[in-house]
């Protein structure tokens, strides 16, 4: 009889523990409440839809900080192969483009190198490395988050972009080792040239793939910022 007490015990604590395990298995992951640099890597599984609330909710914080109205936009200037450049610069307001002024194109310092790095990007970054979600080169936001994400200017987003985003969000650095801001002629501005590590290289380092036209616009990058919520 003691025998089997203790082998139906032993049954009951392992069916427990069964039961236990499955229902841990299919409970659904709990997020924390908010994003921060020490539980970043908990949200690179999380669900698509909880990313889109986090990245709107930068976005708003930047809307309060800045009118996105379009503003009368200065001709910026730049000398690239083909001689000066006159156009329109536009940058990133969180759902299309808008009109920024005062803008120098020969001149990347125009912020701080931390305005609009944020630890969102670190996780947006770490899931396309991943192949969780891939930026989008056939989006205009896919293109800009692929230029942004490739803050050592070598063509391509690796573990080493990654790691600078998280050392500049740390104040470990001050900047990134290639530009703060990128400047892509419009032109340019699709996947066979941004797609291409050659054809990124050359347009982060020279502003300029192809030879260029007497009226050029752009559209302005602010390096490690995934989620778009570079203030300009």
């Amino acid at each position: 009889m003691k025998t089997q007490t203790i082998k139906l015990l032993g049954f009951c604590l392992s069916m427990t523990l069964l039961v236990t395990s499955c229902t841990d298995r299919n409970a659904p992951k709990v997020y924390p409440n908010e994003l921060t640099i020490d539980n970043w890597e908990t949200f690179v599984d999380a669900p698509q839809s909880l990313i889109n609330e986090l990245a709107a909710k930068e976005v708003r914080a930047t809307r309060e900080a800045r009118s996105l109205k379009n503003r009368n936009v200065l001709q910026p200037v730049s000398f690239c192969i083909g001689g000066p450049i006159f156009g329109q610069v536009t940058a990133w307001n969180g759902s299309g483009w808008s009109g920024i002024e005062d803008v120098d194109i020969d001149q990347g310092n125009l912020t701080a190198s931390t305005n609009g790095s944020s630890t969102l990007d670190s996780v947006l970054i770490q899931r396309h490395i991943v192949n969780i979600l891939p930026f989008d080169l056939s989006t205009d936001n896919g293109l800009r988050q692929f230029v942004a994400s490739d803050v050592n200017n070598d063509g391509s987003i690796t573990t080493f972009d990654l790691i600078l985003v998280r050392q500049l969000i740390l104040n470990n650095i001050t900047a990134f080792p290639g530009k703060n801001m990128a400047f892509i002629p419009l032109p340019d501005f699709n996947a066979q040239v941004i797609g291409n590590p050659a054809g990124l290289i050359n347009l982060l380092v020279t502003d300029c793939y192809a030879p260029a036209a007497s009226f050029m616009d752009r559209r302005a990058i602010k390096m490690g910022d995934a989620s778009g919520n570079f203030s300009f």
